[in-house]
């Protein structure tokens, strides 16, 4: 019928079905997976990778992972402990344990532990680093450094000053406080 296999043990295999267009080949640490849809094909155990019309993978276990679908990449770098990932509408990175970025639309994020941590969208920006803070947002922007000195400004003309043992100044467009 449609089925097939060849044999010469232990150097080769090969069988299948060519009514499901289905083929498996291996030559010694070698294999060949072949499909109508796929491919699959290893070198046992270096390399790894398949193929097919909506996704795609490539691995050599301890280098590198790369993994491929629907606009997504994702990179593994096992040895550099890093992620990649790149998407139709953004991206991120991790370099574990130092860095965590990425994009997602109009949000944005980096966070470098203990040393800085920002994120921002369409209304906002936020930073803290170390012991000073910013926040930059739509209505109100506020800086400190934690605990000498707070301040804000409001785009309703409202701020305040703030040093907590020294002293405390609030104010809007009616009273000062």
């Amino acid at each position: 019928g449609s089925k097939h296999h060849t044999v010469l043990a232990p150097v080769f295999w090969r069988w299948g079905d060519d009514a499901v267009g289905e083929t498996n080949t291996v030559v010694g640490n070698v294999f060949l997976h072949e499909t109508k849809l796929r491919t699959d094909l290893g070198v046992v155990p270096l390399y790894f990778r398949g193929r097919s019309a909506t996704d795609a993978y490539d691995i050599s276990p301890p280098l590198f992972w790369s993994f491929r679908a629907q606009g997504t990449h994702t990179l593994y770098l096992p040895p550099l402990l890093t992620r990649f990932q790149s998407r139709p509408r953004g991206w991120s990175l991790t370099q574990f344990p130092l860095l965590w970025a990425g994009q997602e639309e109009d949000r944005t994020h980096v966070f470098v532990p203990p040393v800085l941590w920002f994120w921002s969208d369409r209304d906002s920006t936020n930073v803290i680093a170390g012991n000073v803070f910013v926040h930059d947002g739509k209505d109100l922007n506020d800086f400190g450094v934690v605990p000498l000195y707070f301040g804000g400004r409001g785009d309703d003309g409202s701020a305040y000053d703030v040093s907590p043992l020294l002293f405390w100044d609030f104010r809007d467009s009616r009273k000062h406080s």
